[in-house]
């Protein structure tokens, strides 16, 4: 997606009844920077989950991170490049990325088509069902009483 298509669909998401959704910013916690272009940028949310939630190093993949429990809480992670919600200030046509891939944080103009990750404040512990894995538990428990129905008595 393009920058203003990614922001569109976070602020449009509606997900476990909450409809806060944005991406993430590139501004340290305290509302300084942002970090960057460059590495180690820890301050902005994308940089924390990398190098601190994830455990992952510089020029490495988040896949790497050594916080295996905080990287088994996510699924659909792309090694790739996430748009953040931050605009670049010295070129309003551009806007702050991160790469999951090596852990960079830096800018880009807001055309190109990046990934995009919903976030929002608090914790989501609403859990959705894959469909797959719903349908292969009807499918078993319908094959289940159909043999049984079979058995000779």
């Amino acid at each position: 997606m393009n920058w203003t298509t990614a922001n569109s669909w976070a602020n449009n998401l509606v997900y476990g009844g909450f409809s806060d959704w944005r991406l993430p910013s590139s501004l340290n916690a305290n509302g300084s920077g942002p970090c960057g272009p460059a590495f180690n940028c820890t301050g902005s949310e994308m940089g924390h989950m990398f190098y601190v939630n994830w455990g992952a190093t510089a020029n490495n993949s988040f896949s790497t991170g050594t916080n295996a429990a905080n990287l088994a809480l996510f699924s659909n992670v792309v090694s790739f490049i996430y748009w953040s919600g931050t605009e670049y200030a010295p070129n309003q046509s551009e806007a702050w990325f991160f790469n999951v891939t090596q852990g960079a944080q830096a800018n880009l103009t807001k055309i190109g088509g990046l990934f995009a990750v919903a976030v929002r404040p608090g914790d989501v512990t609403a859990s959705v069902p894959e469909p797959q894995s719903l349908a292969l538990v009807l499918l078993g428990l319908g094959a289940g009483m159909v043999a049984r129905r079979r058995r000779p008595r």
